[in-house]
C-alpha cells in the first residue's frame, strides 16, 4: 500500500492532487493530505520527493525555524542555544533572544526541545513555526503518527502559546447520534 494513502487513514484524511513549489524544500509536492479534524486540528502532509511536510494549523505569535533557515519568510541569522544540537533562525534575533527570556514561552521551550532532541533531526529536516501553522519537514520512513500525536499533546498543553485555529464549522461525524 502506498505510504500516503495508509498516512491518510490513520488520520481520517483525503488526498488531493496539487503542484505546490517550496523553496525551503527546494522541490514541488504533487499530493497532499488534508485532514479537517484529527485531534481536534486541521492537519496538511505535503508529500516531496524524499519528505514530508507535516502542517498542524493553529495560532499563535511565534514564528522561527529550527535546523534549517527558512528561506521563504527570510529567517537566515542562526542562533546557538545551550543543550540543544541544532541552530534556531528566529524572525528577528532580538526578539528570539527576548522570547527564550519570558517564562510563559520557557516552559514551553523547554517541553519543546525534548521533543525535537528526541527527533533526531537529519540535516534536511527541519521545523518550521510560523503564526498560523507548525511545521514539521520530516522523512516518510519514520513513524509519523506518534510524533504527530505528540506535538498535538505538546501545543494542547501550551494553550496560552498556541490557540486551536477556529474555522467554525461544524462536522458530520462530531455530532452525535441520537
Amino acid at each position: 500500500m502506498d505510504y500516503l494513502k495508509k498516512l491518510s487513514k490513520q488520520l481520517g484524511g483525503r488526498i488531493q492532487a496539487q503542484n505546490h513549489s517550496n523553496w525551503n524544500l527546494n522541490g514541488n509536492s504533487f499530493r497532499v493530505i488534508i485532514a479537517k479534524d484529527y485531534k481536534g486540528y486541521k492537519i496538511e502532509v505535503n508529500e516531496f520527493e524524499n519528505l514530508f511536510q507535516i502542517g498542524i494549523k493553529v495560532e499563535s505569535n511565534l514564528a522561527f525555524s529550527i535546523n534549517n533557515p527558512d528561506k521563504i519568510f527570510g529567517f537566515t541569522d542562526p542562533t546557538s542555544i545551550s543543550d540543544f544540537p541544532y541552530k534556531v533562525y528566529f524572525s528577528d534575533s532580538e526578539n528570539g533572544f527576548n522570547l527564550l527570556q519570558q517564562p510563559e514561552f520557557l516552559t514551553f521551550w523547554n517541553s519543546f526541545i525534548v521533543k525535537i532532541k528526541e527527533l533526531e533531526l537529519s540535516k534536511n529536516e527541519s521545523v518550521f513555526i510560523y503564526r498560523n501553522f507548525i511545521y514539521l519537514v520530516i522523512s516518510p520512513i519514520r513513524n509519523l503518527i506518534p510524533i504527530v500525536d505528540n506535538l498535538i499533546d505538546l501545543i494542547y498543553n501550551n494553550g496560552s502559546i498556541f490557540q486551536k485555529f477556529k474555522d467554525n464549522k461544524i462536522y458530520a461525524k462530531n455530532i452525535p447520534r441520537i
